[in-house]
This record gives C-alpha cells, structure tokens and sequence, in this order.
C-alpha cells in the first residue's frame, strides 16, 4: 500500500515538474516586463463551433474581440505576405487602461494557422511577436515590445468543448508600476476564458453594425440602413456599398467590387504587377477611418522579410509544442474543469523563496486556506516515510468550502507530496502535487470530488525577489453544481499562484495577531486570550494552548513544545514523568507521600486534613484474592 501510493507520488511530482520547466529562456526581468500563460477547457455552451472562433480569431478588426482584449485593441495592415501561410505584418495600439496613460503601440507579425495534432483533432494557433520596423510614426505612444502571444485552440470528441491554451510575454516599457504591467498581461492571458461571451456579442454586433466601417443603424438616416451584400452577404450601409445594378435591391459592398476588379485586370492583361495606387508612403501614419498602407500582394519578399517569415514560423511552431503538453484528455463530465497558469512573481519584499516553501508545506495556514492556496480544511490520515530528505508525503482528508449559499462542501481523501530541487541551471525549485487517493472512508455530508491532479511549481531566478510560478488545476466536483460554478471553483485554485505576495503579508500578520495553534484573536478584556510567546518555537500562544507558568517566573510552552517533549523523553525507572528533573511545567504534581502528609486538595483548592489508616495487618495474606482496600476515617 505504501509502496503504491509512493509510486503515484513520485510518478505524478516528476510529470508536474517536466510540465512546469518549459517556460521559456529566464531572461533578465524589467519594472514593466510581464509573462503569464493560461490553460483552461472551454465549455462554448451553444455559443458557437470551432469554426467560430478560427472566425473571430482571423478577424482582427472585430469590435467585440477587442473589448475583451483577444486582439490588439485597434490595428492595421502593414504588408501582407505571399505564401501558403497566412502571415502579415502589422501595426497596432494597446489601449491604456487608465486615464494620464499613454497607450502603447507595436509593429508585429502575426502568424495564423490551422493544423491536426496526433489525435486526429483540429486545432488552431495564432502567434504574435514585434517585428523592427524603422519608419512608424509612434510620436503620441510609448513602443512594447511583445516578445511572444500565443493561442492554441484544440478540438476534442464532444463539438462543444474546446482546450484552449495561451501564453502571454510582453515588455509594456515606459514608467508605468509594475502592477499595471501583470493587470495588462493578465487581461490578454485570460481573454481564453470569456470567449463563449465574445462570440455571442460578436454575432450580435455584426448584425447591427456595417461590416467595412462599423457604424451602427440609426432609424432617423436612411443613409445608414445595413443591406446585405450580394457576394459575401455581410451587412454594409450606403456609403460603403456600390449603387444598385439593374436587379432591384441587389448591391456589392466596396471590398468584394474591389476584388472583382483586380481579378478581372489580371484575367484580362495577364500580367503581374505592382499597382501604383495603392502603394505604401514612405512615412506611416495612423488612420482609424481607413487604412492607408495596404502593400501589393505581390511584391517579392526581401532579407529582413524572409527573415520575419522563418522567425513567425518557428515561433508558431514551438508554440503548439507547448500547447500539446496538456496531458491526456479524459472523457468531460459535467463538473470536470481543468485550467492551468504560469506566472511571473513579483514578491515586493513579502518574502523569499524559503518563505513560499514554508507556506506551501504548513496546509493548516488561514491566510493560504483563504486564498485557495491550500484545501479549506483538512487533516492528516497518516504520513508515509521517504527515503528522500526533500520529499514529503502523507494521505490527508480535507474540505472545499461551498462557495455559495445553499451548495454542499465538497471532500476528497488525497495525496500530497511535496519535494525541493535543483533545476538544470542550478537554480532551486519547489514542487506541491495532489491527487485523489480512494480509502473508503468519507464524511456523508459532503459531496465526494476527484482531484485528478493539482499541481504547483515555483522557481527562483537570477532576481530573488522574482520567481517563476507554473499551476495546474484539474478536479471533477461532481454533485449538482452548475458548471460555470465548477469553472469558478477551479479557475480560483488556479489563479491563487498570482496573489502569493499578498498570502505571505497576511500569514505573517496573522500569526502575529493570532493563537499559533487556536487562532484566537486576542481581547483585552478577556485575561486567557492574551498572547506569551513560548519559550522554545517562540510562537504567541493564549493561556489555553499553552503550560501553567511556575512561581518561578519561568516563561511557558505551548502544547506543541510539550508534546514533543514528552514524547523525547525517557521514563525514568522509579519515578514518573511527572517528577522528572526536565518534566513539563503543567506536569510537576505531588507525590503520594506528600498526599499522605499533607493532605488532599479539594476542587475548591482547599486543604483537606486526612486522618491514620485503619491497620488490617490482622488479616490473613491473600496472594489470589483482590487487593482489601483501604479505609480512611
């Protein structure tokens, strides 16, 4: 049995770890540089297919998809380039989420791509990175650098659930505090999640609005009513719509006329050439109206733009290298969430990389237990014996609070094991991983979940004040829960790697304010709530959960101290512990002797005087009968 559940440990601790390294080169971190990857299933919900989100995906100029930060907030067509893949070169701004900001602009390419992974499942990919490009005028914006943002989207067996994967790594520059910078970067890494949302506004806005400029319907201008083309049956308005041809009603919006043309100029001249009419300045500007600096289709790929090419697709490629590690699919169930994080840690001064250890492998922590770092409740069934040092492992049965009124507490009898390492760098890291382990013996009011796997992974960088944090998060919470409840449930558990700072403030403030073992808070009207540290961990303990003080003036110990003590200590071959030289302050009581002189003590704390024994020694010794009792006048 032990030999079972050691394997499991050391199996599952060793997959978390592979998992967790390739987070990419460890490069030199910046105030304004942020990185955070995101996993999750996606439950679409009739929201629409996975043709629809390649759709939104490949539409850059969708309003919707904006707003929610799935593209860059407003961009524009630099070079578009002429090959199989479908790769161009842009210039966008990210928009500043406070006023007094100056928004941020960046020249990228951006790299889209449908393939089929080894399952036989279809996916999608869609990679961004800043390409060098001398000449834009960003004289109103401050220039990021996006160093890697990618989303993977991966079909499975049932049409409406989708893996979705997305990494985001970029260098925000300028002054702005490093806060803003994580809260930019997390908006983007987690626009995964509210896709199912986006889709809906998207296809509710694109029937409202024209589809070449976006404006939307107004009953009191006829010039603004939406009129289904005839070629691409988008809706466009009058002023982006040719007249009407000689069919009543029928119209061609200005982008499919615009294609006609070209095709039939080609069809007719036969030849190959670079349209003067649309030839990019010299100078870029920025127009939101209309894009001015759409290049010819045709025009040969120089040094600097192949060089582009090979490096989008070596990007895009890593990044769906990246995005299969998501383990193996197990068949959805409808509270079976999974998502996964990766995060960049700032911890500001609130610790270091003991510190976070320390947390980690201490699961009775109520700061950790309120932000989800650890299960709410739990307590240990028994602990295993490693041969590694490093390696902890215990069997524990824990609680998950509800998070809403009237919803049973989730249990689960798990696996914990907890190890400390040293990377190929030599860097040090710490590995936590859970997993349900089935004993049979659950409280019947709770609602029992498997814990698939709940790992996280922590390593130091060249920065002590910076660590790499990776978390995954896949548990089935069964019961009657609505599935955004179990999406909610999981994505807290997961997410909790990003508030580490603010968990070791409160924990350090907290056993500070607090009982070390009860976690009472102290009251200075109430005399055994007061705190003593104890004299060996030095903990603040109150008067109930620590030993009566001597007359001495000894200082006291908490329960924990003498516990240990006790255990330790040897039993000496004529006395009892209790009249040990070292013994406990709560243990040293009186002899029988001293009873016999003195008296006894009554509940009141009063002396009891104690007469002579009645002598018995008349009575015939009885070596097999049971001791004649004593009698006391």
């Amino acid at each position: 049995m032990l030999f079972k559940i050691q394997a499991l440990a050391t199996q599952g601790m060793a997959d978390l770890i592979a998992w967790a390294r390739p987070e990419g080169r460890l490069t030199a971190n910046t105030t304004n540089w942020a990185f955070e990857a995101c996993r999750v299933e996606l439950d679409l919900d009739g929201a629409g297919t996975f043709d629809d989100v390649v759709r939104l995906y490949r539409t850059p100029d969708d309003l919707a998809a904006a707003q929610a930060h799935v593209h860059v907030t407003k961009s524009q067509v630099l070079y578009k380039f002429t090959s199989s893949m479908d790769i161009s070169l842009r210039w966008g701004v990210f928009r500043a989420p406070f006023p007094f900001m100056r928004e941020r602009c960046a020249t990228y390419l951006e790299y889209t791509k449908e393939f089929t992974d080894r399952s036989g499942h279809r996916g999608f990919a869609r990679f961004i990175r800043s390409h060098a490009l001398g000449n834009v005028d960003d004289a109103d914006y401050v220039r990021a650098n996006i160093r890697s943002w990618g989303v993977v989207v991966v079909a499975t067996a049932d049409p409406n659930i989708l893996h979705v994967s997305s990494t985001v790594d970029i260098d925000w520059h300028g002054n702005t505090p490093s806060c803003i910078a994580t809260m930019m970067t997390s908006r983007h890494a987690q626009a995964i999640k509210s896709l199912p949302s986006v889709l809906r506004h998207s296809n509710k806005t694109t029937a409202q609005r024209c589809a070449v400029c976006t404006n939307k319907s107004n009953a009191f201008n006829r010039y603004s009513k939406l009129v289904l083309c005839s070629d691409c049956t988008k809706p466009v308005c009058s002023s982006c719509r040719t007249l009407a041809s000689c069919d009543r009603g029928a119209s061609s919006c200005w982008g499919c006329v615009k294609s006609r043309v070209v095709v039939r100029r080609l069809s007719s001249a036969g030849l190959r050439r670079v349209d003067q009419s649309h030839v990019s300045e010299k100078k870029l500007g920025w127009y939101m109206s209309a894009p001015r600096h759409s290049l010819a289709a045709d025009m040969p790929l120089s040094a600097s733009v192949s060089a582009a090419h090979t490096a989008a697709t070596e990007g895009l490629h890593e990044l769906i290298h990246w995005a299969a590690q998501t383990g193996q699919v197990a068949p959805k169930t409808a509270r079976l969430t999974f998502e996964a994080c990766r995060h960049e840690l700032v911890l500001d001064g609130a610790g270091n990389f003991d510190d976070l250890v320390a947390l980690y492998r201490n699961p009775t922590d109520a700061a950790a237990a309120l932000y989800n770092v650890h299960v709410d409740k739990s307590q240990v069934v028994f602990s295993c014996p490693s041969d590694d040092a490093n390696t902890k492992v215990s069997v524990r049965w824990g609680t998950f609070k509800a998070p809403l009124p009237f919803m049973r507490d989730r249990c689960a009898t798990y696996l914990e094991a907890t190890q400390t390492f040293n990377d190929a760098s030599g860097r040090r890291g710490f590995a936590r991983y859970i997993r349900s382990h089935a004993t049979g013996v659950l409280h019947g009011s709770n609602v029992p979940v498997e814990i698939r796997s709940w790992g996280v992974v922590f390593v130091e960088t060249a920065d002590p004040n910076v660590l790499h944090v990776s978390s995954t998060v896949d548990i089935d919470w069964r019961g009657n829960a609505p599935a955004w409840v179990a999406t909610m449930m999981t994505s807290r558990r997961a997410q909790a790697i990003k508030h580490l700072a603010q968990v070791l403030r409160l924990s350090k403030k907290l056993a500070a304010a607090r009982c070390a073992i009860c976690l009472t808070k102290p009251f200075f009207l109430a005399r055994d709530t007061q705190l003593a540290p104890c004299r060996d961990c030095a903990r603040p303990v109150c008067t109930n959960c620590r030993a009566l003080g001597a007359g001495d003036g000894e200082s006291t110990s908490c329960w924990a101290c003498v516990s240990a003590k006790s255990k330790k200590a040897g039993r000496p071959p004529s006395k009892s512990l209790a009249m040990a030289d070292d013994a406990p302050q709560t243990c040293r009581r009186k002899s029988s002797s001293e009873y016999m002189a003195h008296g006894w003590y009554t509940p009141q704390n009063h002396r009891r005087s104690k007469g002579t024994p009645v002598d018995l020694s008349y009575l015939p010794p009885a070596s097999n009968a049971a001791p004649v009792p004593t009698f006391v006048k």
